[in-house]
């Protein structure tokens, strides 16, 4: 097993006694917890895109041993570090399966990037796409039967769903632009997504079953990598360009926007703790 050159922060108590939590990492490769209106930021590991288990548990992110990208899993309660994959590829962007049985990413061990599910009980990895494109960013739909992606095929980005064991592979809301960061309303009706459709890079939103498209950001600069609040009230995203790069709050039913942090933020992603 790679060695991660890091030591864990301390976490107290009171990170559990909280109804929410936001888990993202910084351009610098840290990973962070905060509260859902900005506060208590704190650093809790290094590593990138980190994802919540659904029981709020734990955490599993990605994290560069020297070599290349594996996933790892956090234990927030005993600060258990466990290395989820170990190849000489790249294995990047996990997402839990609502249940939390499961782990879908994208990796790039067979020569370009594909999805992929690990059975966490088990260890077992199974290729879920197998195309000479890009495919990346995999997540789960709420009911766990299906999982959104980005693709690179037909020469350019665009979202797309299967089910959950590969399966029916469909291209979703097709326009030149680019469509990137998939990610699913609690209900399951709607997938938001960040796309240059519009001239710049917002965020919009769509109905899964009607097709039709709301767009959400038009403040410009760069509008991506929306996560829904457990209620499905709230879109939190990046905004900026660079290091200058913060996250924001998005109100569903209002267009309200609320600046939650000050410093560069990257990869936020909703959990219950």
């Amino acid at each position: 097993m790679k060695t991660l050159t890091t030591v864990l922060l301390l976490l107290t108590t009171a990170t559990f006694a909280l109804t929410g939590q936001l888990a993202f990492h910084r351009a610098e490769g840290h990973i962070y917890l905060m509260d859902t209106d900005g506060g208590n930021i704190r650093q809790i590991s290094i590593g990138n895109a980190p994802s919540f288990s659904p029981d709020g548990t734990s955490i599993a992110f990605a994290a560069h041993s020297g070599e290349n990208w594996d996933i790892y899993l956090l234990e927030l309660a005993t600060e258990e570090l466990i290395q989820l994959t170990e190849n000489d590829a790249d294995d990047y962007s996990p997402d839990f399966s609502p249940e939390g049985d499961r782990l879908a990413y994208h990796s790039n061990r067979e020569g370009n990037w594909d999805i992929y599910v690990m059975d966490l009980a088990t260890g077992e990895e199974t290729q879920l796409t197998d195309d000479p494109a890009t495919d990346g960013a995999p997540v789960w739909s709420p009911d766990g039967g299906r999982i959104a992606f980005f693709a690179m095929r037909d020469e350019n980005r665009e979202i797309y769903i299967m089910n959950a064991d590969g399966s029916e592979q469909t291209r979703l809301a097709a326009d030149p632009g680019i469509d990137r960061s998939p990610a699913w309303s609690p209900d399951g009706l709607h997938i938001a997504f960040s796309s240059t459709r519009g001239g710049d890079d917002d965020l919009w939103l769509l109905d899964i079953d009607d097709g039709s498209l709301r767009q959400l950001t038009t403040e410009g600069g760069i509008n991506a990598r929306p996560d829904f609040s457990g209620d499905g009230r709230f879109i939190y995203y990046e905004h900026g360009s660079g290091d200058e790069v913060q996250l924001r709050r998005y109100d569903l039913a209002t267009g309200e926007i609320i600046e939650l942090t000050t410093e560069g933020g990257l990869d936020i992603h909703w959990g219950q703790l």
